[in-house]
Order: structure tokens, then C-alpha cells, then sequence
């Protein structure tokens, strides 16, 4: 008899803190803070790419499965290479301490 049960049963959840949606949700996660970390494409375009109908539907899906937005994502990302030390001054010896 089919169900219309969300949550799907299988060995990836038989433990307590699995993840109840499997593999497959943690690929696209993945995938989609990539694009929103690696890239200055716009969220439009990174929502379509990923099979979502609008920004708001990709915005929710992500805060249920990693507790953040896609700008709140873009923005921590962009603070931590703000803040990374330079290549250039470790090279010349004044980055780092003696």
C-alpha cells in the first residue's frame, strides 16, 4: 500500500543525529553552498539551476537543512577571506610572528 510518507527509511537514519532525508539532500546542500559561497551569481540563478520555482523556496529549503540563508552563507563567507592572511606578506616574512 503506498504511503505519502516525507521521510524515507534506510540505513543512513538508524542512529540517533542521522540525517532523516538521506544522501541525496546532503549532495544538493553541498552543491547549492558552493554556488552561493564560490560564485557572485545571483541567488535567482543558483535557485533555478537548482531545480527550485523561486529564491524564496531554495531560501527555505536551505535554513531547514542548514540553519542559515544563502545570503547569511555569501556574507560569512565573504568576511572570512576579508580577514584571511595574505599570501604575499607571509612570502616576505612580515605575517608572521618571530
Amino acid at each position: 500500500m503506498p504511503t505519502d510518507d516525507r521521510y524515507s527509511l534506510g540505513p543512513w537514519n538508524i542512529h540517533p543525529g542521522a540525517d532523516p532525508f538521506g544522501p541525496p539532500v546532503r549532495l544538493r546542500v553541498a552543491a547549492i553552498g558552493r554556488l552561493i559561497t564560490q560564485t557572485d551569481m545571483p541567488l535567482k540563478t543558483i535557485s533555478a539551476r537548482a531545480g527550485f520555482s523561486s529564491v524564496q523556496c531554495m531560501t527555505t529549503f536551505l535554513h531547514r537543512h542548514t540553519g542559515s540563508t544563502p545570503g547569511r552563507l555569501r556574507m560569512v563567507e565573504r568576511r572570512l577571506v576579508e580577514q584571511a592572511p595574505r599570501g604575499d606578506d607571509a612570502a616576505s616574512g612580515e605575517g608572521g610572528s618571530r
